[in-house]
């Protein structure tokens, strides 16, 4: 023979588990916040943080570098040019 549950019988065996449960998971949290290695993961990740920053900062001068370079290669280029073409007019005229 199966054992009746009332609705209310049900209630209070489901908010005791979800008590219990609640503080499982409170102790857990607890553990796991202040275990040495939560706390050595933390130092990690704000070293790699600092780093992430440093090289973000780096990568940004590099690109700018980059674009001054391909501006300063377009100036002088235009410049071979001009002087290329200016050579080409004295051959014509042969001096």
């Amino acid at each position: 023979m199966k054992p009746t549950y009332t609705p209310e019988g049900t209630i209070k065996i489901l908010k005791d588990r979800l008590r219990v449960a609640e503080g499982e998971l409170s102790i857990i949290k607890g553990i796991g916040i202040n275990s040495p290695e939560m706390k050595e993961a933390k130092a990690k990740i704000e070293s790699l943080d600092k780093q992430n920053g440093v090289l973000k900062t780096a990568i940004r001068k590099a690109v700018n570098q980059i674009h001054t370079l391909k501006y300063e290669n377009d100036v002088l280029n235009r410049k071979i040019k001009i002087a290329e073409d200016w050579v080409g007019q004295l051959r014509e005229v042969d001096l």
